[in-house]
C-alpha cells in the first residue's frame, strides 16, 4: 500500500464537449463545398475538351477536303455544300470559289487563278452552331 499524499491530486478540467459536434459539422461542409467546386471544375474541363475535339474534328474535315481539291485535275463548282458522314457526322462543309483577277509585275493577267474558301459548320454548346473557315489558291487550267 502506497503512503497517503499529503496534497490532492490536481484535477484536469475538462473541455465543454459541444464544441466537438460543431467542429465536425463545420469540417464536413468545407469537404462538401470543396467536393463540388471540383466537381464543377471537372465538368468544365470534359466540355472544354469536347470543344476541342469537334474543332479538331472540323480541321480534319477541311485539310483532307482541301487535299482532295488538289489532287483533283478538275476544277471544284462555283458553291457547293455536303453533309459529312462517318467520322465527321454533324459536320457540314461549304465549298465556294472565287476566279482571281490577278496581274503580275509585267500587268498581265494571271489566267486560271482561283480562290478557293472552304467552311466547316457543326453545331456547338448551347445551339450556338460553330464554323472553321480555310481558303487557298489553286492553279487549274480550263476544264
Amino acid at each position: 500500500m502506497m503512503p497517503p499524499r499529503p496534497f490532492p491530486a490536481p484535477r484536469r478540467r475538462r473541455a465543454p464537449g459541444g464544441f466537438l459536434l460543431l467542429e465536425v459539422v463545420l469540417a464536413t461542409m468545407i469537404f462538401v463545398v470543396g467536393v463540388i467546386a471540383l466537381g464543377r471544375c471537372m465538368g468544365n474541363c470534359l466540355a472544354a475538351q469536347n470543344v476541342r475535339g469537334q474543332e479538331d474534328r472540323a480541321r480534319l474535315a477541311l485539310e483532307n477536303r482541301m487535299a482532295e481539291i488538289q489532287a483533283s485535275p478538275a476544277l471544284p463548282d462555283q458553291e457547293h455544300r455536303s453533309v459529312l458522314q462517318g467520322m465527321f457526322t454533324g459536320i457540314t462543309v461549304i465549298e465556294r470559289r472565287k476566279t482571281l483577277d490577278v496581274k503580275n509585275e509585267e500587268n498581265v493577267p494571271l489566267a486560271n487563278l482561283h480562290e478557293i474558301t472552304l467552311i466547316a459548320q457543326w453545331p456547338g454548346p448551347h445551339g450556338q452552331t460553330q464554323a472553321r473557315t480555310i481558303s487557298f489558291t489553286l492553279l487549274r487550267g480550263q476544264g
